[in-house]
């Protein structure tokens, strides 16, 4: 309810608007707004507020009967969980809640619903369904064994790859697979591929053609080791004098993250093998040693082109105690260790009090100096001296005034002033005065 009382509150041409909350209708009235008569009465009776669904709502100045849905509606389904919110009452008008799924478990439906003011809730309860990865089929001359510890092909199964004798796992850096939440295998299905492959051969006839004394030599492609015989040759038994070699992948040492840092690995053919590439990183404020490359790379050789790094803390410039003063460290020079300056009575610090080590392996500042305070430059007194300790009026300089002939010193006090710790004297220039002459008459 709204209103204007442009006389008084209530009173002759007073009038009042009224409305209703979303999912309420006004009754009981011919017009939303009244107004008040010079016969001191409205011109209608007073408008309620009723429910869109039929129930009454009576709507006074400060009460009303909000709507209601049924909590038995919004239960949680399995494998989920449901968390609601009530700007209202429990369960009542624009309360909401959202659905969530347990982990392996993806949600079939709306994931929220909201009471509307018909009673019912927005959207139906949703389904928590078993995430499932793509089917696995038995690679050529291998054999796959799978554990399904809810259903075939789905959350957290598992299956193992092997392959028949002469032939060897590729196109995946794993020979087992798992079915992750996402819905999607840890790496791509390994197939078996022939030993022999990557091999080439090269055959002498001295007779004729794979006849008496035929001799084959074999080799292998970049990055493959021959296991058995390289040559063989036709006998009088009409039978070779080795069996084929295989050509296996080189495989180089399998490398580990650092610690404090980390190790992110590609291979193209097989795991750790050749033109296997590796580079590391470290944490902030550590830096890598005992490599001179961060990326490592498998060879023909079986060999890494460099040796492993190692991560170690950054340490910044060593710090020389302070000169006329004190310097405090937190840690010795290590990367985030900060260090305090102060100085001795008579020195005041130039430059930042605290300096922190920095990732760069740099000082976050210069280190400060500790100057010696200096007192304000004194003049000679007018006819007088002043001899001083030293040439600059740094802290403890202490300075005599003394009189020409004839004057003396106003204050034999002032005769030495000197330079206090804060840069002030301990007293002003002395004044030198005339002597004053005594004349003495002798009576006769």
């Amino acid at each position: 309810m709204q209103c204007l009382h442009s006389m008084d509150i209530f009173s002759y041409q007073s009038t009042c608007e009224f409305m209703c909350e979303e999912g309420y209708t006004l009754r009981d009235f011919s017009s939303s707004t009244l107004f008040c008569r010079a016969t001191g009465r409205w011109n209608d009776s007073q408008p309620t507020c009723e429910s869109k669904t039929g129930l009454n709502l009576l709507r006074t100045f400060f009460y009303y009967n909000i709507i209601k849905c049924k909590p038995e509606d919004v239960t949680s389904p399995d494998h989920a969980s449901v968390h609601c919110s009530h700007p209202h009452e429990n369960f009542s008008y624009d309360s909401q809640c959202e659905y969530s799924c347990e982990e392996g478990y993806e949600l079939k439906g709306s994931s929220t619903t909201r009471c509307t003011s018909t009673t019912e809730w927005s959207s139906k309860p949703p389904t928590c369904e078993l995430v499932r990865c793509p089917e696995l089929i038995e690679p050529q001359k291998g054999q796959m064994q799978c554990l399904h510890s809810m259903d075939i092909f789905s959350y957290q199964s598992t299956c193992e790859f092997m392959c028949e004798e002469g032939y060897t796992l590729r196109d995946s850096s794993s020979s087992t697979l798992f079915c992750r939440a996402t819905g999607r295998w840890n790496d791509s299905q390994p197939t078996c591929e022939s030993k022999t492959d990557h091999a080439s051969v090269h055959c002498s006839h001295p007779y004729g053609n794979f006849s008496y004394d035929s001799q084959c030599e074999y080799s292998c492609e970049e990055g493959y080791e021959l296991k058995g015989s390289s040559t063989t040759r036709c006998t009088s038994t009409t039978e070779w004098s080795s069996k084929p070699p295989t050509c296996e992948l080189v495989q180089c040492l399998e490398l580990i993250s650092p610690q404090d840092g980390k190790m992110h690995c590609q291979h193209p053919i097989g795991r750790f093998s050749y033109q296997s590439t590796c580079e590391f990183m470290c944490e902030e404020g550590y830096t890598l040693r005992d490599s001179s490359s961060s990326t490592l790379f498998c060879r023909a050789t079986g060999r890494w082109n460099d040796s492993q790094p190692t991560c170690e803390i950054i340490h910044c410039p060593a710090l020389d105690s302070h000169v006329n003063g004190e310097l405090s460290c937190t840690s010795s020079f290590k990367y985030g260790s900060k260090c305090s300056f102060s100085c001795a009575e008579g020195f005041h610090l130039q430059g930042a009090s605290e300096i922190s080590c920095t990732k760069a392996a740099r000082w976050s500042q210069e280190p400060p100096r500790c100057e010696a305070v200096l007192c304000p430059q004194l003049s000679e007194p007018i006819n007088g001296h002043m001899n001083c300790s030293s040439e600059e009026p740094t802290f403890g300089t202490f300075c005599i005034f003394s009189c020409y002939e004839g004057h003396q010193l106003e204050d034999q006090s002032k005769e030495i002033v000197m330079c206090n710790y804060n840069g002030s004297w301990s007293g002003e220039v002395a004044v030198c005065q005339g002597k004053q002459l005594f004349t003495i008459w002798l009576m006769k």
